[in-house]
């Protein structure tokens, strides 16, 4: 099943919002609990994150997502992950590539 996020296939002028990237984020969070299949993120994230991502489980919950826009094609993002009892930190980098916004890093900070 292919996702279709129609704000992820902009032009790079179009800038990239909070809701954007709280929305990509959102799939990457899905997929680690185990409600996505990492097949299903193809088209919005890096194959090295494809690669790396790892289901956990259980119910999280994406908190506030801040974006730094670092050029026209490129943002980053830091966000909080509540899980359980505990609050991580999630950075990441979402990058205008080949027509469409793509989360080329996701890293979990514990």
């Amino acid at each position: 099943m292919k996702i279709e996020v129609p704000a992820m296939r902009q032009a790079p002028e179009r800038r990239l919002s909070e809701d954007d990237a709280r929305r990509l984020l959102t799939f990457v969070v899905e997929a680690m609990e185990g409600r996505r299949t990492p097949h299903q993120l193809r088209d919005v994230v890096d194959g090295r994150v494809l690669r790396d991502l790892k289901v956990l489980g259980g119910r999280m919950k994406l908190g506030k997502v801040r974006l730094c826009r670092v050029d026209p094609n490129a943002a980053e993002a830091a966000a909080s992950l509540h899980r359980e009892d505990r609050v991580y930190a999630v950075a990441a980098r979402i990058e205008h590539l080949a027509g469409s916004w793509v989360c080329s890093v996701f890293k979990i900070l514990t």
